[in-house]
């Protein structure tokens, strides 16, 4: 199966005058309108899972070439990281890795901007305890609190839109937010200074509703250097196969083509469930403690990554064997023809106790670690001018050969990406 691509799409339609999706998608109807071909036309969900999600079928694949004057193969992909390898590619192990390249936060506003793209967290603690400063550890902690008090507060379209009302609890909502936002830039751009930090009761005369305070006369417990520290973040997304109860995994089978992933692992409850409604059926208990079926399902979740590193980070990467699977099998299964002779993962079954099947899963040998912690991610210090060279520069640390990467277009420098991001 080749691999279209959504970039390309975009590229391609950009080229032929077509600079959004919504332009494309009117003069396509209209071109087939015109040949009396309506019945061709694509859902406009199906041209944006195409654009983001590199999902398309052979009878779109064709329909879009015919319609932009393109072959299909000018939908491929020709700048992927492992098309650019000039080493032998099996002696590379590309193919199980998920690159990004972290940028350094320098206010709130960033922060704000990860949170408000995820719906979990992870903390990579990238320093020497024996470095810190006195009581550095303390802002430490008392940073990460922050960004978690400040998450869970976020709030939905409609309480946004409600506290922009004129009213006093929304002055006082408001007046709450910028003291949270302030201490965030406070701990952030002190914890860059490296020096110690004490209780806040011996600043008596400061109005603050922090714990604990920097002081620039509290260094290092030997009084020989400062320890500047950097918060470093990006936005991950990780795909794995989670078990979900059969009803439910029926359930997304249903839309999975307009949804092919979950957002979140199941959490076990008990409910009730009519599996195929029909008259005087009465509904089914699920029982998570007790011998249920379940089924392996695709789910992407959205992390935010906070590093909190005394180096200069590079690149850091994620060996992820499950995702190159995934990816293959979920488009097999959702967008494809599922081969007869693979025995996939997608639907896998089990039966048992949640608890039980979850042990399961983590100690079946066909399936990858599901699970995503911060001891996965692997991290390359440095300061390389191009993503190409910095993963060249993993790749050759790893495998203890010089590798290169080579292209004539550039590939995109999340570092750049996201700092261009949270300026605007």
């Amino acid at each position: 199966m080749k691999n279209y691509s959504g970039k390309q799409l975009v590229k391609a339609r950009t080229k032929a005058g077509y600079k959004t999706r919504d332009s494309f998608f009117q003069n396509l109807k209209v071109y087939l309108e015109k040949q009396k071909r309506e019945k061709e036309l694509p859902h406009y969900k199906t041209i944006q899972r195409m654009e983001k999600n590199n999902k398309f079928s052979d009878k779109s694949i064709k329909l879009i070439s015919e319609f932009l004057g393109i072959s299909q193969e000018d939908l491929i992909e020709k700048n992927e990281i492992s098309e650019k390898l000039k080493d032998n590619k099996s002696e590379v192990p590309f193919m199980n890795n998920a690159f990004n390249r972290p940028f350094i936060i320098e206010n709130s506003k960033q922060i704000k901007n990860l949170i408000s793209k995820s719906n979990k967290r992870i903390i990579l603690f990238d320093y020497n305890p024996e470095d810190l400063s006195r009581n550095q550890e303390k802002g430490i902690g008392q940073l990460f609190n922050l960004i978690d008090n400040y998450a869970s507060n976020q709030q939905n379209a409609l309480e946004i839109v409600t506290n922009q009302n004129f009213s006093s609890s929304n002055a006082l909502k408001t007046s709450d937010e910028l003291k949270n936002l302030s201490n965030l830039d406070y701990c952030i751009q002190m914890l860059k200074k490296g020096y110690g930090w004490v209780g806040d009761y011996e600043f008596d005369d400061l109005e603050n509703e922090l714990e604990y305070l920097c002081n620039e006369n509290e260094l290092h417990k030997d009084n020989k250097k400062i320890n500047p520290l950097y918060l470093y973040g990006t936005n991950y997304e990780y795909t794995t196969y989670w078990p979900y109860p059969e009803f439910l995994y029926n359930k997304y089978m249903l839309t999975n083509e307009e949804k092919p992933f979950l957002h979140d692992i199941y959490y076990p409850k008990e409910e009730s469930y009519i599996e195929n409604p029909e008259p005087g059926d009465m509904p089914k208990i699920f029982m998570p403690e007790s011998d249920e079926n379940y089924r392996l399902t695709p789910v992407l979740m959205n992390y935010s990554i906070f590093i909190i590193s005394s180096e200069e980070i590079d690149i850091m990467y994620h060996p992820n064997k499950l995702q190159t699977i995934i990816e293959k099998e979920t488009a097999d299964i959702i967008y494809g023809v599922p081969e007869e002779t693979e025995e996939y993962l997608f639907g896998k079954y089990y039966n048992g106790s949640y608890s039980k099947v979850l042990k399961e899963v983590q100690s079946d040998n066909r399936v990858p670690k599901n699970y995503l912690d911060s001891e996965d991610f692997k991290i390359i210090y440095g300061k390389s001018k191009t993503f190409e060279e910095a993963v060249s520069r993993m790749f050759s640390k790893e495998t203890g050969k010089t590798v290169q990467l080579y292209g004539s277009e550039k590939i995109i420098d999340e570092t750049k990406k996201n700092n261009n991001e949270n300026d605007n």
